[in-house]
């Protein structure tokens, strides 16, 4: 099983009732794992910190210049 890579809301989740009976103040649920409120805001400020950072590494950079460049082509009317 991979890393949970975003949190859906208890509100939005399809088990949401036996989540709820489960952990009675959840909030959120990252694959199979519940989270409580204050989980909930650890996880995203973890998760958003590691996209910050993959996203301004090399590997995280790479897939945006083609798009970049043909972008910047297209728009200056090469087709």
């Amino acid at each position: 099983m991979s890393e949970a890579d975003h949190l859906v809301p208890l509100l939005e989740h399809p088990n949401r009732q036996v989540i709820a009976q489960v952990l009675p103040g959840g909030r959120a649920c990252g694959r199979r794992l519940p989270l409580t409120h204050e989980e909930t805001a650890i996880a995203q400020s973890a998760m958003s910190a590691a996209r910050r950072q993959f996203g301004a590494s090399p590997a995280g950079i790479a897939p945006w210049l083609p798009r970049a460049v043909w972008a910047k082509i297209a728009a200056e009317g090469v087709e």
